[in-house]
């Protein structure tokens, strides 16, 4: 799993900073292909992972999308949605 390594703790204060200009005054969308509830072992800092949550739920608006990956059917090289890759031949 990643790992958050100094530069990419500057970039989450960074991400932070923005997010707090924008509170209260604009819309802002994030997407993401990890589902929430593996962002702390993603993150792998208890600590950081319950900041970037607390920050990026309080107030929004989540849109969960089901289904099978499109780009994977079109894109076979990629692999299945069951997280197997493809190999070639």
């Amino acid at each position: 799993m990643l790992r958050l390594k100094l530069p990419l703790y500057r970039a989450f204060f960074a991400i932070d900073a923005a997010f707090d200009d924008r509170y209260g005054t604009r819309s802002t969308l994030v997407t993401s292909q990890l589902p929430v509830e593996h962002w702390h072992e993603s993150i792998g800092d208890p600590t950081l992972a319950d900041a970037i949550l607390d920050r990026l739920v309080h107030n929004a608006h989540r849109i969960a999308l089901k289904g099978k990956s499109k780009r994977k059917r079109e894109y076979p090289a990629l692999g299945s949605d069951d997280g197997t890759a493809a190999t070639g031949g």
